[in-house]
């Protein structure tokens, strides 16, 4: 019974990811690039992400450079995680869609 339930819950995580085609939620998607940014380029500024991906509420730019305006300390767990799917479930040329939802 245990393992059914918990079987649901995760599916139900994974099934309802908070994701809508047209709107990329703010919160998430600003951790996300600074997780990508970290584990593909090794800094905190997410250029190369908002190029790739597009622009999206949650960023300060600075000296020229866009950075995230979150606490790092989520984007420094997930970035290890990112790093591994990366270099083999999830490439570069992918929707970050399916990043995100890989890091939930």
């Amino acid at each position: 019974m245990t393992a059914a339930v918990f079987a649901l819950l995760a599916l139900a995580h994974v099934w309802f990811a908070n994701e809508l085609p047209h709107f990329r939620q703010p919160n998430g998607w600003s951790r996300l690039y600074l997780a990508l940014a970290i584990a593909e380029e090794g800094g905190f500024a997410v250029d190369a992400q908002v190029a790739r991906h597009g622009r999206i509420e949650d960023l300060a730019t600075h000296a020229g450079r866009t950075f995230s305006d979150k606490a790092p300390g989520a984007s420094l767990l997930l970035a290890t995680i990112a790093w591994a799917l990366r270099r083999t479930l999830v490439p570069m040329e992918a929707d970050p869609a399916s990043m995100a939802i890989a890091l939930r």
